[in-house]
């Protein structure tokens, strides 16, 4: 084949690369705030949220470029559990304050808390005891048709969004809380999230909206338990 033709060919694919990388960081999200294992920080694959590292120190990155953007890494010393995270300013709110959006957070991995036998049954049945009385269940009310597995058992998605449901939150406030955790519906295991519906479902009744909620939320490193003990200190009324 004759080379300029070969170059010609070899210009168009780079076009086509540029341009489907472009298309791609246009529909990426401006705050993907994965959630890994703070011992995955040291050989962490950065390529596999597809990020590069644009500067780094005997610590690690202390830069990584992301969906056009520059993020900072952040690791402060407080009170908080130690965590490793990567951050950028995204302008700032109605009082001025600077807001944050979140690339990626390195913390430790804790132990979950058992679930227990009736609340793990209903989450597979989608039934509970209130049908004795009279009450409607949500869940059983969302059990879709066409997406249980073996013996009618509903699949991860399906059993934490019906639990979603369980704590007065919307299905779609189930997905963003999903994602907070980086966790896609079609994830096998949803255990890591199921304190953060907890803790939004408790949020909620305390009536705080979605934005007041996760900036507790973030605050605590992404640690259910701790923004719930910050929750009922600052939005508990006296004497509850």
């Amino acid at each position: 084949m004759d080379e300029q033709i070969v170059r010609q060919i070899l210009t168009h694919l780079d076009r086509i690369a540029l341009a489907l990388e472009t298309l791609a960081r246009a529909g990426a999200p401006a705050e993907p705030n994965y959630i890994k294992p703070l011992s995955d920080y040291r050989e962490f694959d950065w390529e596999s949220i597809n990020a590069s590292v644009v500067q780094q120190d005997a610590d690690g990155p202390t830069h990584l470029e992301w969906g056009g953007a520059l993020w900072t890494r952040r690791s402060p010393s407080n009170k908080f559990d130690p965590a490793i995270w990567y951050s950028r300013a995204a302008g700032k709110d109605d009082e001025g304050n600077v807001s944050y959006l979140r690339l990626i957070t390195f913390r430790p991995v804790k132990d979950a808390d058992p679930i227990p036998e009736r609340t793990a049954a209903a989450a597979h049945t989608g039934s509970t005891n209130g049908k004795a009385n009279g009450k409607s269940d949500p869940q059983q009310a969302r059990i879709p048709t066409g997406k249980t597995g073996p013996l009618g058992k509903l699949s991860p998605w399906d059993a934490f969004e019906a639990q979603a449901i369980g704590f007065k939150l919307h299905p779609q406030a189930a997905a963003r809380i999903a994602a907070l955790y980086g966790l896609e519906t079609t994830a096998k295991d949803f255990s890591g999230a199921l304190s953060a519906l907890q803790y939004f479902g408790h949020a909620k009744r305390l009536g705080l909206d979605w934005a007041a909620a996760l900036a507790i939320l973030q605050e605590s490193v992404m640690d259910a338990d701790k923004a719930g003990q910050i929750l009922d200190k600052q939005h508990t009324p006296p004497g509850k």
